[in-house]
């Protein structure tokens, strides 16, 4: 797909949701602000419900229905691991993997706060493109953005972890803004993204590190 075509997209998918978009960013902002200053066990579940749903959305409504110009099989594959990132954190309402209400015992939220503000640079670059509304990339109906959120809420949940949900957002943070969205479309604000899965990466590793020697001394004062 040439770069034409993919804004092209973007523009179609904008307008056919529009003001939708708009809510949806303001919804998932607050919802990520609130957790971080305000968690609790209401707030972790709505959270998780919330960011559930939206991930399905853009699994469907953007790369299936909406995303006219998406050609199969590539669409339904991106749209099936927005699905399954969707599905996760839906399942974890029952599993609870991440009790996101202990946000609370985090000394460093002003860091996480900051992550997240960052975030609001998407819209900003867009304007400064000077394309109009129908091409700002918008997190809460759009994936890169969108994913980049839910990257903050994980690193501040650590060490709690749920590696395969994890491992699918960094999937899609990483690799594709600098070897496609950035080179190929000029989505320069997708850089946000691939910055935020960094982080998650080199803090996730070294929670994993740290576990791994913990338990390798626990075992050897055992033994």
């Amino acid at each position: 797909m040439l770069a034409n075509e993919w804004w092209a997209v973007i523009r179609s998918y904008n307008e056919r949701i529009f003001p939708m978009q708009l809510i949806a960013m303001l919804a998932i902002m607050t919802l990520a602000y609130l957790l971080l200053w305000k968690p609790s066990r209401t707030m972790s579940k709505v959270f998780k419900a919330y960011f559930g749903i939206t991930n399905f959305w853009i699994g469907i409504g953007f790369f299936v229905l909406l995303g006219e110009g998406f050609k199969p099989p590539l669409n339904y594959s991106q749209g099936f691991l927005f699905v399954s990132i969707g599905a996760l954190w839906l399942s974890d309402l029952y599993f609870d993997h991440l009790k996101l209400e202990k946000l609370a015992e985090r000394k460093n939220r002003w860091v996480y706060t900051a992550l997240l503000s960052i975030l609001w640079l998407y819209p900003v670059i867009g304007l400064l493109r000077g394309e109009g509304m129908p091409s700002i990339i918008l997190p809460g109906t759009l994936p890169c953005p969108t994913t980049a959120v839910g990257l903050v809420v994980l690193m501040a949940a650590l060490p709690q972890r749920k590696r395969l949900l994890s491992i699918l957002m960094l999937v899609w943070a990483i690799p594709f803004p600098p070897l496609i969205q950035i080179p190929k479309y000029g989505v320069v604000e997708d850089g946000l993204m691939f910055l935020m899965g960094l982080i998650m990466l080199v803090l996730w590793v070294r929670v994993e590190i740290m576990e791994w020697k913990s338990k390798r001394q626990l075992a050897e004062v055992v033994s």
